[in-house]
Formats: C-alpha cells, sequence, structure tokens
C-alpha cells in the first residue's frame, strides 16, 4: 500500500475555482475535513520532469489550531494516519510526495 498527502490533480480543477478551491474541495470529498481557505497558506510550486511527462506541484500547508474531524471516503482511500512530519517520511510514499513534504517542511 503507498500513502500520500492530500491533494488535487489538476485536471480536477475546475474551470470556476481556483487551485486553493479545488484543493478545499477534493480535501472535503476525499476525508470529510473541511478548511476555510483562510486556513490554508500557498508555499510554492515546483516543476517535476519525468520520463514521460512534467508535472506541476502546487505546495499548500494548512493552519489548524487542533487535528481536524473527518471521515475516510472509502472509494478514495483505504486507511489514513495522524503523524509528524517526520514519521510521515517513514511511510511507503506515492512517487515526489516525499520531496513535496521536503519542500514544504524543510527536513
Amino acid at each position: 500500500m503507498l500513502w500520500g498527502i492530500p491533494g488535487v490533480a489538476c485536471r480536477k480543477v475546475a474551470e470556476d475555482e481556483s487551485i486553493a478551491e479545488a484543493l478545499i474541495r477534493e480535501l472535503r470529498e476525499e476525508t470529510g475535513v473541511t478548511l476555510a481557505q483562510e486556513h490554508i497558506v500557498y508555499m510554492h510550486s515546483v516543476m517535476l520532469r519525468h520520463a514521460h511527462f512534467d508535472f506541476e506541484y502546487h505546495l499548500f500547508k494548512a493552519n489548524c489550531d487542533q487535528r481536524p474531524h473527518g471521515m475516510l471516503n472509502p472509494q478514495e482511500h483505504q486507511s489514513y494516519a495522524w503523524v509528524t512530519t517526520k514519521e510521515s517520511l517513514r511511510f511507503d510514499l506515492i512517487e515526489d510526495q516525499d520531496m513535496c513534504i521536503r519542500l514544504c517542511y524543510d527536513v
């Protein structure tokens, strides 16, 4: 099983929404967690070149006073875990997820 952080693919961004709005929507759909736009912080973007495609990541952090309550969408994911940033790097992560975590959290 591979692990990843919540996110949104560009193909899932609707014409009438920003990347931040799409992120908030996808997070709610996948996890049941609802964040207000003022609780997310845009960090930066990074372009990665792969053998068969280029991929641009837009990296955000969420500011939360306490751990959000949500429910995992079983059609989207099999499991979830709340872990520290350093602990997350010990998981078998989806390609590029470790790089995104390191860029946002300087670990």
